[in-house]
C-alpha cells in the first residue's frame, strides 16, 4: 500500500507541480468545499463520522492513532492516503456515493499543500489586503499601471503575446456598452476621437458614470436576484405578512451614488 501511495503521489508531481506556494484559500479551500464539505463540513446532520475539514483543529486532530493532515507529511496524512486509494470501499469522495475521484490536479495541489506545512488561513474576507510585489515579465514598457504586470506574466506564461491595442472607436463603444448598456451617441464618438488629451478615455468614464443609465446598469442584475419590480409581484403572501418590494428607481439612484463617490472613482495612471 505505501508503495502503491509513492507511486501515485510521484506520477501526481509529474503531472504538474505547483509554480509556487499553495495557498489554503485560493487553492486547496475550494477543493475542500466542493469535494469534502458534504460529508465532513459544517452539517453536523450530514457529517461522516468525526471528522470535520472545515476546521483546522478538527482536520489536524488526532482521529486514533492518526491525522487526516499531518502537516509535512502527505504520506502520514490520512486524507492523502484515502483520496489516492485505488480501493473504492476506502477511497474519498466515496465512490458508493458516485462522486467522482478527485483529479490529478487536486491531488497534487493538496499534497505539495501539506508538503509546505498545511498552512490554514481564515476565509479571504477577515484578512486585511495587502499589495503584492509586481511579477518579473519580459516586456516592462507595456505595462501602463500595476495590473497591467499581472496581466502581462500570465501572458508570460501562457507564451502569449498581448492583442494589439482597440482604436478610440472600438475603445468607446466598449466602454460605453459596459458601463451603461447603450452605444454611444454619433456626437459622443467624434468628441472622443477629437480629444487628444492623456485623459480622454477617463473623461469618458466620468460622463458615462454620471449618466442616470450606469446606474441602472448597475442596478439591474441586483434587482433580477431580488425579484424586485416596481410593478406588483405576481407572488403572493402569505395572510398578513406584506412582501418587501422596495422602489426600484430609488435602488437605481441610490446604485449610482455608490458607485460614484469618490473612492470609487479613483484612477490609476
Amino acid at each position: 500500500m505505501r508503495r502503491c501511495l509513492l507511486y501515485l503521489l510521484a506520477a501526481s508531481c509529474a503531472l504538474g507541480a505547483p509554480e509556487a506556494t499553495v495557498q489554503f484559500n485560493r487553492d486547496i479551500r475550494p477543493i475542500l468545499s466542493e469535494r469534502c464539505y458534504a460529508c465532513h463540513g459544517p452539517d453536523d446532520r450530514k457529517r461522516q463520522s468525526k471528522l470535520r475539514l472545515d476546521v483546522e483543529s478538527a482536520a489536524k486532530g488526532d482521529l486514533g492513532g492518526h491525522s487526516a493532515i499531518v502537516p509535512g507529511e502527505p504520506l502520514a496524512s490520512e486524507l492523502i492516503r484515502r483520496v489516492t486509494s485505488s480501493d473504492t470501499a476506502r477511497r474519498m469522495p466515496p465512490a458508493y456515493s458516485g462522486a467522482v475521484k478527485l483529479s490529478s490536479r487536486e491531488i497534487d495541489l493538496l499534497t505539495h499543500w501539506i508538503e509546505q506545512g498545511a498552512q490554514w488561513q481564515k476565509h479571504w474576507a477577515f484578512i486585511p489586503p495587502t499589495r503584492p510585489e509586481l511579477p518579473e515579465i519580459s516586456d516592462r514598457s507595456w505595462p501602463r499601471n500595476s495590473i497591467d504586470y499581472f496581466v502581462k506574466a500570465k501572458l508570460d506564461a501562457e507564451g502569449l503575446k498581448p492583442a494589439p491595442e482597440a482604436d478610440k472607436r472600438v475603445l468607446i463603444r466598449r466602454v460605453s456598452f459596459d458601463l451603461t448598456g447603450l452605444p454611444p451617441t454619433p456626437p459622443q464618438v467624434d468628441a472622443f476621437l477629437r480629444d487628444a488629451s492623456p485623459a480622454a478615455y477617463e473623461k469618458v468614464v466620468d460622463r458615462l458614470q454620471a449618466s442616470p443609465h450606469y446606474g441602472e446598469r448597475m442596478a439591474a442584475r441586483w434587482l433580477d436576484a431580488a425579484s424586485t419590480r416596481s410593478r406588483a409581484t405576481s407572488c403572493r403572501a402569505p395572510r398578513g405578512i406584506r412582501l418587501w418590494q422596495p422602489d426600484s428607481t430609488g435602488i437605481i439612484a441610490a446604485t449610482a451614488r455608490a458607485e460614484l463617490s469618490p473612492k470609487n472613482t479613483r484612477w490609476s495612471t
